[in-house]
């Protein structure tokens, strides 16, 4: 266990490289890799600094600050600015490289004090309703004539192209076929082609369609399915985090265990604490509901998980202070963790928190 040995999250950046080749190989397409919220809790300079070593030219995130921390790194390939960015931020990222998504009529303003043009993407809304230029609305002309803009590309987002109910599908077939036309027109308003995306990983996993010029890939290239209905094509895991154990005791008849006696002991067992909490980004939802690997045994969390320590039933499990227990890792994955905290595996890997060390191997 490294640093302070209370707990560490291991990223194995060859599964990483694995991973982004896996899915290349799906398509012969640009590949833009999202390592926006820190690559998705895996560590977003290491993540890129390998997957520019196995090829990929071009990287996603969600702020300005995260772009410019992988410049000041040395990834020199296409970053991309997916989200907001304050009038403030426009000299940063004309200075930076940063290629932002033009979503509405306020970027184009807070565009206007750039000196020449910025290259940019357009994104369109057809169907998320979060971000975007409505398709049937948008001014074409008017982006034409846009003094700011290189306009280089143009995305829009797939809200349910995870699923395989026959719903969710056709929705999907209708917003591909809204951004078919929406991309058609700004095509021949530019006089020119430009690059169109609008899948994540979930198409390139399916090989399903609306591909169009590539992907914007994040979950899969942690080895973490976008969600269950969608294959795992020998995704690895790239993320493995462990604790230590810090204390073992016996807990008598009828003892309570952790904050709220939402647990009693029901008998005579062995209790083992594990350095690890909710601050490490444990979620306590996970109370009374998960499970950790302790010497090759399966153990139960009993009782609430507080800030920095988790208590287990170690009663059938050999173990001393100082042993390694397994959070996620093996049988226990971010997906079965996921479902026991009732949310999906993106946020149980984006939140183990930066306190936690990342050990790259």
């Amino acid at each position: 266990m490294a640093v302070d040995g209370r707990c560490a999250a291991y990223i194995n950046l060859s599964a990483l490289a694995h991973n982004y080749n896996l899915c290349k190989s799906k398509t012969n397409k640009k590949i833009i890799a999202v390592v926006k919220a820190n690559a998705y809790g895996h560590g977003a300079v290491e993540c890129a600094k390998r997957l520019a070593e196995a090829g990929c030219d071009s990287f996603a995130v969600a702020t300005v600050t995260e772009g410019i921390e992988l410049r000041k790194s040395g990834v020199s390939a296409e970053i991309i600015l997916l989200g907001y960015f304050s009038a403030a931020d426009v000299k940063l990222l004309k200075k930076h490289r940063i290629t932002p998504v033009i979503y509405d009529d306020e970027c184009l303003q807070r565009l206007s004090s750039i000196r020449g043009k910025i290259p940019c993407y357009i994104k369109f809304d057809t169907g998320m309703n979060r971000l975007g230029f409505a398709p049937e609305t948008t001014d074409y002309k008017a982006l034409r004539k846009a003094e700011k803009l290189d306009i280089i590309g143009a995305f829009s987002h797939l809200s349910s192209s995870d699923s395989l109910r026959a719903e969710d599908k056709l929705f999907t077939i209708n917003q591909l076929e809204r951004f078919k036309r929406a991309t058609d027109i700004l095509q021949a308003e530019l006089g020119k082609r430009i690059l169109k995306i609008c899948a994540s990983s979930a198409a390139v996993l399916t090989g399903d369609q609306g591909l169009f010029d590539g992907a914007r890939v994040g979950i899969a290239l942690y080895g973490i399915r976008p969600s269950s209905e969608t294959p795992d094509c020998d995704l690895l895991p790239v993320m493995t985090v462990k604790s230590v154990i810090t204390s073992v005791k016996t807990a008598n008849f009828d003892n309570f265990i952790s904050y709220g006696r939402t647990a009693s002991s029901g008998g005579i067992i062995k209790t083992a604490v594990a350095a690890i909490g909710y601050a490490d980004g444990y979620p306590r939802t996970l109370s009374n509901r998960a499970v950790m690997e302790l010497n090759g045994v399966r153990v139960k969390v009993l009782g609430r998980v507080t800030m920095d320590q988790t208590v287990l039933d170690a009663s059938e499990a050999e173990c001393a202070v100082g042993d390694e227990v397994t959070v996620i890792g093996g049988g226990i994955t971010a997906e079965a963790l996921a479902a026991a905290a009732d949310t999906v595996a993106y946020e149980t890997v984006c939140r183990i928190s930066a306190r936690v060390p990342r050990i790259y191997f």
